[in-house]
Parts: C-alpha cells; structure tokens; sequence
C-alpha cells in the first residue's frame, strides 16, 4: 500500500495520534519548539510518514536537521545522526538541535561523505533525499554493507529514478512503500525499501515501473502524469529549432519513446 493511502486508510504503524495528525509535535512540546517545527514542507513531513519506528536513525545529507528533529521530538526515533559531507548544514542542524533541546545522547552530528562514517549496526534506519538519483545510488553502492544491516531506507531522489530503481532490484532491496508530494510546483516520489536477501534479482518489470514505481493509486498520480507529459513536450518543443546532430536527434527519439507512458503522442518503445 502507498503511504498516502496507508495514512488515509490506517495512519502510519506505530505512531501516536498526535504524531500522526500533522508530525508538528508532542504533547508537552513548548511554544517555542511549535514554532520552530510549525513550518516543516510537506515533503519532509512525507519522508518522516515513511520512517519505522526504530532506535537510531541516520539522516544522510541532513541539511538543516528539520527531519532528525521532527522524528525524535514525535518519538519515532530515540536518537538520530545527522550526516553531511559540508559543515555548513551541520552547524544549522546543531543550533536547531539545541533551540529545541535535542541534546545530549539523543543527536549526534557527522561530518561525513554519504555513509562513510557510520558503521554497521549504529543506525536501524536511514534517510537519504533531496538529491539525485545517481548520488544516492553512489552512496548506497560505496556503503552497501553498513545499509543491508538496517532494517529500513527512506529515499527521495529528484532525479534519475529509473537507474536508482534497477540498482535497488539488482542488490535485492524491496520498495515496501512508496508517496508523492508535490511542493511549489515540483513533484517528488518517496520510497522505502528494505534488504531482502531472498528477494529475486531478476528485475522483470514492465518499463512503467522503472520511472513511476507503483503510484497508479496516489490521488496526485493524475496530476502528475500531466505534470510529466507537459515537461517532455516543452522539452520537445525547445528542441525544434536545434541544430540536427546525432546527439539531439537521440535526444529527441528518447523524449518521444516516454511520451506514450504519460498519456501524449509519440513512439511506444519497440515501435521505432
């Protein structure tokens, strides 16, 4: 089931009532705190909906920390580690830590290059989003071992979702669920998977699934596709006027291939 249904139908397994209507705080959680958390975008309060409970949960390009501080002041997690690979992001998330009063034991901050310094067994869970595909598999690929030891990854990748997704079936790691959340204008696809060695490899899946997962039943999967359709035919349009190489004549021919997948003209792959 996709997590907007799930929410819909069930709300998110494990979570209180108050978590789970709008992930803006705790009972007891001060005025202060409320504030600072009462801004958090829909995409962010998207990827908490998809994390398990768990003890420690690693947050990999962390950013500004809203996440790490979203699930630990909900109770979802016990402890977060938030991680960046630029020192810039960590100090935000440290002074957002000790303005709501996440210290101690319960953050700790990592100058890291994706998963490079955390080891196996620290983390139950991870997140990793808000970049695009080809890192995210970089990071996955570069920390494989400590990630098939956790019992769950978050994702948000902005691009490249079909090669992130052959990669995941390639290493047998499950989508378990998957949202779609669309932020200023922009859509974003989230996914959790899981590792499961036992699963197949064999990847046989229709080219649908490779660039939109399994969203057919998301309230925005229309709107979306519209969205998607619009993008290429703009994209097509632009390269009217190009000069005519070989590389823009298989741009075009690509962009015409997708164009059947979102409801326009073009030509179905296997056709040309």
């Amino acid at each position: 089931m996709i997590a907007g249904a799930e929410r819909e139908l069930s709300g998110v397994s494990g979570m209180d009532a108050g978590a789970e209507r709008e992930l803006a705080g705790v009972s007891g959680m001060d005025a202060g705190a409320e504030r600072e958390l009462a801004g958090v975008s829909g995409r962010i309060k998207a990827l908490a909906y998809l994390c398990l409970p768990c003890d420690t949960v690693a947050d990999i390009g962390c950013d500004h920390g809203l996440l790490s501080a979203l699930l630990l002041m909900n109770g979802v997690v016990k402890k977060a580690i938030a991680m960046d690979v630029n020192k810039g992001p960590l100090s935000r998330a440290a002074e957002l830590f000790d303005r709501l009063g996440l210290t101690g034991e319960r953050v700790e901050l990592r100058l890291s290059d994706g998963g490079h310094e955390l080891l196996c067994g620290q983390a139950q869970g991870a997140v990793i989003a808000g970049m695009g595909g080809m890192l995210i598999k970089r990071i996955l690929d570069e920390s494989i071992a400590v990630f098939k030891e956790m019992d769950y990854l978050v994702l948000g990748a902005q691009s490249d979702l079909p090669s992130l997704r052959n990669w995941l079936c390639d290493n047998h790691f499950e989508t378990e669920a998957e949202d779609l959340v669309k932020e200023d204008g922009k859509f974003y696809q989230l996914m959790r998977v899981g590792y499961k060695p036992e699963a197949s490899a064999d990847c046989d899946f229709d080219a649908s699934y490779w660039q939109y997962g399994r969203l057919e039943n998301h309230p925005l999967y229309a709107q979306y596709m519209e969205h998607e359709r619009k993008r290429i035919e703009r994209a097509l349009a632009a390269m009217s006027n190009a000069q005519d190489t070989d590389e823009n004549r298989k741009r075009k021919e690509e962009l015409m291939s997708l164009l059947p997948r979102y409801g326009g003209e073009g030509v179905a792959e296997g056709d040309g």
